[in-house]
């Protein structure tokens, strides 16, 4: 379960960034508060994806088998490409 749990950690945070995104966009179309609150769920998301990613980094139990180290690279791979992604979706807004 602990294991699910950081695999989906970043990806998570980054399908709820898309979907804050595209309420903020519905709600207030074009407007400046919608700029300011884009730049914000944006910073919010990738602190909370770099502190996931943080911590994964960090995290000094030693994997027990091949899969368990996969399973680690494949977590803090996910939470790389969040910050991507998330740096990616919230451009188009702060640049226009």
């Amino acid at each position: 379960m602990k294991n699910w749990m950081f695999l989906l950690a970043g990806l998570l945070v980054w399908a709820a960034h898309f979907f804050g995104v595209y309420i903020i966009g519905s709600l207030f179309p074009g407007t400046e508060l919608a700029r300011w609150l884009v730049l914000g769920i944006t910073l919010l998301s990738v602190g909370v994806v770099g502190l996931i990613l943080l911590f994964l980094v960090r995290r000094t139990e030693a994997p027990p088998d091949a899969l368990g180290g996969w399973l680690s690279v494949l977590s803090r791979s996910g939470c790389a490409l969040a910050i991507v992604a998330i740096t990616y979706q919230g451009l188009p807004a702060l640049l226009a």
